[in-house]
């Protein structure tokens, strides 16, 4: 399982709550930190990619083309993430403990579902850019490798936040997680001596250009 330095836009608010959750239960902060930065983000990445992949399907079959993403459509991509991550987090840590169970869950709910507010102008910038992809695969003739999808949105949202020196922080840690998951593809790519997760697989980690923009 890999490891990450950042949660993406949301790396405040995770710091936070992991200093949170370690002061007032008796959850140690490292075990926290260490779930949270390899399988947390993966959960979450799985929760959002959960209804992407039929959502771009239907749109291919109904009317040949992929679909424009948006910011309503982020926003419940990011809300299906962190009810993904939630659930995980619950069952890594509190399973069988009803009462730190509850309490974990009250202050999951009122860090991350409030998050999402707080980014709405950097979501938006995000939906664009999912657009923009889609729009170029289409006009493309097809899906791009998975690499090279990656390696297309990393350069379309350096593009944006030359334009968006306001949101430069959300940037800044989107743009680290995006060159750490691209490093970690292309170590897999290489132990394995194939194209990594094809379309249409089960696996929660999704490298497909079909994939939701990271967030």
């Amino acid at each position: 399982m890999p490891g990450f330095s950042t949660f993406s836009i949301y790396e405040k608010e995770m710091r936070a709550f992991v200093i949170k959750v370690a002061e007032t239960t008796s959850l140690e902060h490292d075990k926290l930190t260490a779930w949270f930065y390899s399988e947390g983000v993966m959960q979450f990445r799985s929760g959002q990619a959960a209804d992407y992949y039929p959502y771009i399907n239907e749109n291919l079959k109904k009317f040949g083309h992929r679909p424009l993403i948006s910011k309503q459509h982020s926003m419940g991509q990011t809300l299906t993430g962190f009810i993904t991550l939630k659930s995980a987090f619950i069952n890594q840590f509190a399973k069988d403990q009803l009462e730190l169970k509850e309490q974990l869950e009250s202050l999951f709910t009122h860090t991350f579902y409030n998050a999402i507010e707080s980014h709405l102008p950097y979501i938006a910038i995000q939906s664009e850019i999912s657009s923009e992809l889609s729009a170029y695969q289409d006009k493309k003739g097809g899906p791009l490798e998975p690499a090279e999808a990656l390696k297309l949105s990393i350069k379309m949202f350096e593009e944006k936040r030359l334009a968006n020196p306001q949101l430069e922080e959300d940037f800044k840690n989107q743009l680290i997680l995006m060159n750490e998951f691209l490093d970690y593809l292309s170590k897999q790519a290489a132990s394995s001596g194939q194209q990594f997760f094809k379309p249409g697989d089960n696996n929660p980690v999704h490298t497909t250009s079909e994939q939701p923009t990271l967030k």
